[in-house]
């Protein structure tokens, strides 16, 4: 009886360790957490009601998201005559979840283009305070 009820406590315990750390909100972007990645854009693309724009990178397998991008009043017309087939520095923080254990998803903070910042999410901090 003692050892089942031990079982459970364990199985219980994990269980909401688990919840826990996939639940966990992501760290918001500042100048000490960043890192970035720098490729040619190919495609661009609107995923549904959420209003995400998803960007692929070329030799890339991961899926770049600016979040609600399309709801921040960004036209995916404009975002594909201004960024495909460019060279693009994506600025984001890259969160580990049991979810999601290798980030084939990546929410981007920022887009730099030649130099001059093209997009950034509106919480990111990129000054030092």
């Amino acid at each position: 009886m003692t050892s089942k009820l031990n079982l459970l406590i364990a199985v219980l315990t994990f269980a909401a360790c688990f919840v826990l750390l996939a639940m966990r909100p992501v760290p918001a972007t500042a100048v000490h957490n960043q890192t970035n990645i720098t490729g040619k854009i190919i495609k661009v693309t609107e995923e549904g009601e959420l209003g995400n724009i998803r960007i692929q990178l070329k030799n890339d397998q991961r899926t770049y998201c600016l979040n609600r991008g399309a709801n921040n009043k960004l036209s995916l017309e404009m975002l594909k005559n201004n960024l495909l087939y460019r060279q693009a520095t994506l600025d984001f923080v890259a969160p580990w979840t049991p979810l999601d254990p290798v980030s084939k998803k990546v929410a981007v903070a920022r887009v730099v283009i030649s130099g001059q910042t093209y997009w950034q999410q509106p919480t990111a901090r990129f000054v030092a305070n």
